[in-house]
């Protein structure tokens, strides 16, 4: 596994840069609980709209939706407290 730095401004551009791959972002939630988190971006299958997806991210806002491999549903990341991201084989430590 290789490790590399990311800084926390490029985490938005990178995730729109996975494609719909898998990834793996850990974070620290509201209440201060670290959470690891399997999840891809772009699934629109299980939204409402019949399979549309109609979300854009804004730039201003440090949450992002991204879709829960393990749970099966659409969560939140907090993009302002991420610790770590990986992607095949490369963990990027987030730094500020």
């Amino acid at each position: 596994m290789i490790m590399k730095q990311i800084h926390r401004t490029m985490l938005s551009e990178f995730l729109d840069s996975c494609n719909g791959r898998i990834f793996t972002i850990t974070f620290l939630k509201k209440n201060g609980e670290l959470r690891s988190m399997n999840c891809r971006i772009g699934v629109g299958s299980y939204r409402k709209t019949n399979g549309k997806v109609s979300y854009t991210h804004n730039p201003d806002n440090p949450y992002r939706t991204v879709f829960d491999m393990q749970k099966m549903a659409y969560r939140s990341a907090n993009l302002n407290t991420a610790k770590f991201l990986a992607s095949g084989k490369v963990v990027y430590k987030v730094v500020d």
